[in-house]
């Protein structure tokens, strides 16, 4: 049985197993077991983050192309000419008389 500073230092529950060694040959905190889970979770973590900077980045784009289609569609080009045939016939009869 590892001693009591070569174990698993998972939070959640106790776990007796010894802690994985590192590359240049200190410990990890948790065991192999409990460090794939951990790096399990992050990397789906990690998925959700980026699937969801990318769907708001989309929604973003999506929506101010349809504000652009929409201002577009509701702004005037040019200003119309309103003719009013009702008012040369009263400018002409009134002042004809």
């Amino acid at each position: 049985m590892p001693s009591k500073g070569s174990e698993c230092q998972y939070s959640y529950k106790p776990c007796t197993n010894p802690r994985s060694t590192k590359r240049n040959g200190s410990l990890h905190l948790l065991c192999e077991f409990h460090r794939k889970k951990a790096n399990a979770i992050q990397r789906e973590y990690a998925r959700k983050k980026r699937l969801r900077k990318l769907a708001i980045t989309k929604l973003d784009t999506n929506l101010e192309n349809a504000i652009e289609k929409l201002t577009s569609e509701f702004t005037m080009k040019e200003d119309p000419t309103p003719e009013f045939p009702l008012w040369d016939f009263l400018d002409q009869f009134l002042f004809e008389t």
